[in-house]
């Protein structure tokens, strides 16, 4: 049965990419970036000392540049994230 365990996840990913079938995920990729955005947040605003007011349409902190500037880094080449994805 499916009582949360990890290997249950990652046996229904792997069981989901074999099969195709996107609609048999049960927990949903959206749902895991939800998660640990909060956590991002959390010790964001314990790295500035403020509390964050989040833009949900962004992901941003709303007029804070140096908190914002916490929520990425600086890439390396050949490692880089493309600015539009």
């Amino acid at each position: 049965g499916d009582n949360g365990t990890d290997l249950n996840h990652y046996r229904n990913f792997v069981e989901c990419v074999r099969s195709r079938n996107a609609d048999a995920i049960t927990a949903p990729p959206i749902e895991g970036h939800w998660s640990s955005a909060l956590s991002h947040y959390a010790l964001t605003g314990a790295r500035v000392n403020r509390v964050l007011e989040i833009d949900p349409a962004t992901e941003l902190v709303k007029n804070d540049d140096e908190a914002n500037s916490y929520l990425t880094r600086k890439y390396r080449a050949p490692f880089t994230v493309p600015e539009a994805v």
